[in-house]
């Protein structure tokens, strides 16, 4: 409880209740129980007051106590990137050897090195996996999104064409799509697209997540599709019909706006 309350005032505006809600932190941060959970937030505080030699210490901490998890691993990653550490590309290696049993943990990491600007290192790392670990859905994912990144569309085709995904096989089909349209493949474009809007029809958290992606291609005539379909399943749908209805309405598309309403 102690702990608890000490959480809570290190957010608080008053300078007296933070150094001892500091003060409690420190003292159980030694704790076996509860000492993980200290050592975080005094990560996350130290952070937040840009005080990174500071986090760097709690966080070596926290490293050396067995419950530590992956995150706080990748957090003390983003802490020597901070402080541009000589010891960043030996903890990242170490890192990486310790996930190397767990696809996920192998996802998550190279997630990571993506988001951090270092694609092409998380791809150089992900291909030397072993080939058990290279079948895996995870890593195939982490791969997937390397590539994308990295517009190497064949490399990225390779992957994608390969067996069905289950779940998100409507999500393999897009980045097939994706794929075969900078590759200048038009036809076999279209066609992925197609089977992906089918593959999701019905399922609204996937079809939400192909229009993202048309969204973030910027591709207005997918969008445009992505949503009438979206219209024609659920015409109760106000959100989906405004969009639809401001993309046809600013781009001039009255046969469009014809053919929505004529739904309605």
């Amino acid at each position: 409880f102690r702990t608890s309350v000490a959480i809570l005032r290190l957010a608080s505006t008053n300078q007296t209740k933070q150094v001892q809600s500091r003060a409690i932190l420190e003292q159980m941060r030694s704790e076996d129980g509860i000492g993980p959970l200290a050592l975080r937030v005094l990560v996350a505080d130290r952070l937040a007051h840009k005080d990174a030699a500071a986090a760097n210490a709690y966080s070596s901490q926290l490293l050396a106590n067995p419950r530590a998890t992956l995150t706080d691993q990748l957090q003390h990653l983003e802490i020597l990137r901070q402080l541009k550490s000589d010891e960043f590309r030996d903890r990242l290696q170490t890192v990486q050897q310790q996930v190397t049993t767990n696809a996920p943990d192998v996802a998550e990491v190279a997630a990571w090195m993506q988001a951090n600007g270092l694609v092409a290192e998380s791809l150089d790392w992900l291909t030397s996996l072993p080939n058990h670990l290279l079948d895996q859905r995870p890593v195939q994912m982490a791969l997937v999104q390397g590539y994308l990144q990295n517009r190497q569309w064949t490399a990225m085709l390779n992957i994608a064409s390969q067996a069905n995904w289950g779940d998100l096989e409507y999500l393999r089909l897009a980045l097939v799509f994706r794929a075969w349209s900078q590759l200048g493949s038009a036809g076999l474009a279209d066609t992925s697209w197609n089977a992906a809007m089918g593959t999701a029809a019905g399922h609204r958290a996937a079809t939400i997540q192909l229009l993202q992606l048309a969204e973030s291609w910027h591709l207005q005539q997918k969008q445009e599709a992505v949503l009438l379909q979206m219209v024609q399943e659920s015409p109760e749908d106000n959100r989906a019909r405004q969009e639809l209805e401001s993309l046809y309405f600013n781009s001039g598309n009255t046969l469009g706006l014809h053919q929505l309403y004529a739904i309605l």
